[in-house]
């Protein structure tokens, strides 16, 4: 891995550890309905990690990059005054509406979201792999949120490498140690 790249991981999965290092705050009891409704929620966004990651496994070897993106803050909603980094990797099939991105959101515990918790990093941060025109429609055409791009220089074993770790994360994403990989 470059060692701007390297910096770059480094630092973002130090943060992330340091903002919650066992990603187990205490959460909210839950009535068994909302119990119910969360566990639904969390299976489906493991189902969809699952599913993406798959590919992106698969595609090991043939990706030709990986690039910042930064949707920028906006006062659309309240979830939107801030930025928010993800990290594409561009597959090279001329489509790059299909490449994939991981995205970084929160656990959300709760079928209501708390404005302070959420501020206080009382959510757990995990890991999101989705097709970039699924985080272009969210950000860009819903939120009017521009994106700004950054190219990482990495060769194929940077690229693998970056995959290796967030399979790990996504296998296990409350483990603090996939992070140290």
């Amino acid at each position: 891995m470059t060692p701007a790249a390297k910096s770059y991981f480094a630092a973002l999965l130090t943060c992330l550890h340091l903002a919650n290092p066992n990603g187990s705050w205490a959460k909210a009891t839950l009535s068994e309905e909302e119990q119910v409704l969360w566990q639904a929620t969390q299976a489906d966004a493991k189902e969809t990690n699952d599913k993406y990651m798959g590919r992106l496994l698969a595609l090991r070897g043939n990706l030709i990059g990986l690039e910042l993106l930064i949707a920028e803050k906006t006062n659309a909603y309240i979830g939107s005054r801030w930025g928010h980094s993800m990290l594409r990797f561009i597959d090279g099939d001329n489509d790059p509406l299909n490449d994939l991105v991981l995205g970084f959101v929160a656990e959300v515990d709760t079928p209501s979201l708390s404005l302070s918790k959420g501020l206080s990093g009382g959510y757990p941060v995990i890991p999101l792999v989705q097709p970039l025109r699924l985080f272009i429609a969210s950000y860009v055409r819903d939120e009017g949120r521009p994106l700004e791009r950054h190219i990482f220089p990495t060769s194929e074993g940077d690229r693998n490498e970056v995959i290796d770790t967030l399979a790990a994360w996504i296998a296990a994403p409350t483990d603090p140690n996939t992070l140290g990989r």
